[in-house]
């Protein structure tokens, strides 16, 4: 009886050393779970920022810029041949390659040196700044004639076709004044209505 009571305090001690070891590994386990997630985060910026790799698995346009009504405004194309990522950098994936300088885009945000650009048909993709200019151009938006004054009974001057880049030199009651380069080189100045444009017009 004796040796069964002396007995019963060893296996109370062996129960809170073991209560003891199973709160440290629970503490240790938090802990190392704690720090997964910040080794992920380490590695994906250490293969972007140093390996160069993009982040294909996010999308580009929701980590990067949310469209903001202040950094909307016209520019166009400076080279004759740009192209447009996917992404804000050249490690991205092309999406188009256009060749029709002086073509205007809106850009609707940016990152970096980068812009996030909307094309006439509605297509936004990234174009580095450095291929942009701060020049005035729009774009024909449909068949349109060119008028002799700001009025719809006026003198028809050409027709133009659709997409042909202008440049606005004034604009008058819904009119613009542009400028038109024909295929010949010879300069044109008429009128057109502003809802026939996609651009800066003013």
């Amino acid at each position: 009886m004796s040796g069964f009571l002396s007995f019963r305090p060893f296996l109370s001690q062996g129960s809170l050393f073991s209560s003891f070891l199973k709160k440290r590994l629970l503490s240790w386990h938090r802990r190392v779970c704690g720090f997964i997630p910040l080794l992920k985060i380490f590695f994906v910026l250490f293969s972007f920022f140093f390996l160069g790799a993009p982040l294909s698995f996010l999308e580009p346009r929701d980590i990067f810029a949310k469209e903001s009504s202040t950094a909307r405004q016209f520019l166009c194309l400076r080279a004759s041949k740009v192209n447009f990522h996917v992404g804000p950098g050249l490690h991205y994936p092309v999406d188009w390659v256009v060749t029709y300088k002086h073509m205007p885009v809106l850009v609707v945000s940016s990152f970096g040196q980068w812009r996030r650009v909307k094309m006439f048909d509605g297509t936004v993709d990234w174009v580095h700044k450095s291929l942009l200019s701060t020049k005035k151009t729009c774009l024909t938006q449909r068949e349109v004639f060119l008028h002799a004054s700001f009025a719809k009974d006026s003198a028809h001057m050409a027709q133009l076709g659709p997409n042909v880049i202008v440049i606005p030199i004034k604009t008058k009651e819904r009119w613009v004044k542009v400028l038109v380069t024909t295929d010949d080189s010879d300069k044109l100045v008429g009128w057109v209505r502003v809802e026939d444009l996609w651009g800066e017009t003013g």
